[in-house]
């Protein structure tokens, strides 16, 4: 994910269907919580098997 000073694709998504936007950023986070949980396991596992090596 990168947050910057441009427009995201979000931005783009909603300015073609506006009355989809509850919708579009409901499914956003929800890719966003999964993408950080998976990342946060995987970092977990790192760490954890950081002290085997």
């Amino acid at each position: 994910m990168q947050l910057g000073p441009g427009r995201s694709g979000l931005s783009f998504a909603i300015d073609r269907m506006p009355e989809k936007e509850q919708k579009i950023v409901f499914v956003r986070m929800r890719e966003f919580e999964r993408n950080i949980g998976a990342t946060l396991d995987a970092l977990k596992a790192i760490a954890e098997g950081a002290g085997e090596r």
